[in-house]
């Protein structure tokens, strides 16, 4: 991914939405190996680039803004994205809202982020979980 990046950027420059897919993927790669704040800074350069050049309908700003708001969760609750997107397929269910797409992820991000009680519970059960889970190792 560094060498695809590095040679993305030579050849269309720093600004080019391919830069900005490698920047991803990096991100992605980095959030896998738990180097959060790597991806976050990543990701977030990925999704300004994707913003200037493609504007914030097209499909792959709405993927990066998933991915930052994604980052930028995990870190709040302490879980690692898989985790998370069980989440929102839970929370999706509970709120009868379609498939779990990018407007409805960005929309059930935003609720988490800007609901301090849905925040802290969603934290209680994941410790719960672990809990539940430590005890029967």
């Amino acid at each position: 991914y560094l060498q695809s990046l590095d040679i993305r950027k030579r050849q269309l420059g720093d600004d080019h939405p391919d830069v900005a897919q490698s920047l991803n993927n990096l991100a992605l790669l980095y959030e896998s190996q738990g180097k959060y704040s790597e991806a976050k800074n990543l990701a977030k350069q990925a999704l300004v680039i994707y913003q200037n050049r493609l504007g914030n309908e097209h499909p792959n700003t709405q993927n990066a803004a998933v991915t930052v708001k994604s980052l930028y969760i995990t870190g709040l609750l302490h879980c690692n994205i898989e985790t998370l997107f069980g989440i929102l397929q839970v929370l999706a269910q509970q709120a009868n809202l379609p498939e779990l797409n990018n407007e409805t992820a960005l929309t059930l991000l935003e609720r988490i982020e800007n609901n301090p009680e849905l925040l802290s519970s969603i934290r209680e059960s994941l410790q719960q979980q672990t809990e539940a889970s430590d005890g029967d190792t």
